[in-house]
């Protein structure tokens, strides 16, 4: 597989893993707030997320140079598709009480970005001829930038037109 070919299918993978967190944080942002009607349970949604995160971020950097990269990564897109059906779940009712379970699934969010993220740049490393390095970098922390600013906007329009508002 040729460097572009391999460098345009892993940042596929990352707009995709980008936008899809982007979108649920937002949805999970405005479900939480509409079941709660507190500022600070926004917070604490924040904090879910960043203790698993940085409780694992390194191990997973570990693993990431000791066992099959492809495997960390696709393991982590699983956690995010699993926490995303599981999201689903609460949102539609059936299981309660929804808040506490909220902030378990951003939790489990919070593994899955501590596996995507040292699986996405070793496999950036790998694919990427040193001398290619910077462009590829560029066009890469571009997209990524671009899915970070479009992101929730596209999940506040979802949730506008779901007529949520």
């Amino acid at each position: 597989m040729n460097p572009s070919k391999a460098f345009r299918t892993l940042l596929l993978y990352r707009i995709g893993a980008t936008l899809s967190y982007q979108i649920t944080m937002v949805a999970v942002g405005w479900h939480l707030y509409e079941i709660t009607n507190s500022v600070v349970s926004l917070g604490l949604i924040g904090l879910a997320e960043l203790v698993p995160y940085f409780a694992l971020v390194l191990y997973s950097g570990h693993a990431v140079d000791h066992y099959s990269r492809k495997l960390i990564a696709a393991i982590a897109c699983v956690i995010h598709i699993a926490v995303a059906l599981f999201l689903t779940v609460i949102a539609l009712g059936w299981l309660s009480p929804p808040v506490p379970l909220i902030y378990t699934a951003v939790a489990f969010i919070g593994i899955g970005r501590a596996l995507l993220r040292p699986s996405y740049q070793a496999l950036f490393g790998q694919i990427i001829p040193r001398d290619q390095l910077p462009r590829y970098t560029a066009y890469a922390s571009s997209a990524i930038q671009i899915c970070v600013v479009a992101g929730p906007g596209m999940g506040g329009l979802m949730i506008g037109f779901a007529g949520l508002e």
